[in-house]
């Protein structure tokens, strides 16, 4: 299965959402709705592989991931969300990467951190 990207950002800012608990994936309605069900619990598997969410889950003797509670983003997450929340730094970052066919979690935070950095210093020069 191939990772969506916009699927990852979607979940994460839902999640982000949600109030202190526990969840479980068909909690991810507006997600679902969009992507559909596989591909957010392939997004949620991925998330939990690169430590951006808190859940508990496991393999089973199939070799599927099933996830069971799902309770929050990890810092990391956080900070990979910071980087790509604003909806004109996801549009240039998604850009960028189209152009030179890459879109790893790294990447992304790379490209959205760099673009974040380049209008900070724009501000910040305009404010002289």
């Amino acid at each position: 299965m191939r990772l969506d990207i916009d699927c990852v950002r979607d979940v994460m800012l839902e999640l982000e959402g949600f109030p202190i608990g526990s969840f479980h994936v068909s909690s991810f309605k507006e997600s679902i709705e969009k992507y559909g069900y596989d591909a957010v619990v392939y997004t949620l598997t991925k998330l939990i592989e690169a430590d951006f969410i808190n859940a508990g889950g496991d393999r089973t003797m199939d070799g599927l991931f099933h996830i069971g509670s799902i309770v929050d983003l990890t810092f990391q997450g956080h900070q990979f969300l910071e980087a790509i929340r604003e909806k004109s730094v996801w549009l240039k970052t998604k850009s960028i990467l189209s152009r030179i066919g890459a879109s790893g979690f790294s990447l992304v935070s790379q490209v959205a951190t760099s673009i974040l950095t380049d209008a900070a210093s724009t501000y910040l020069k305009n404010l002289s």
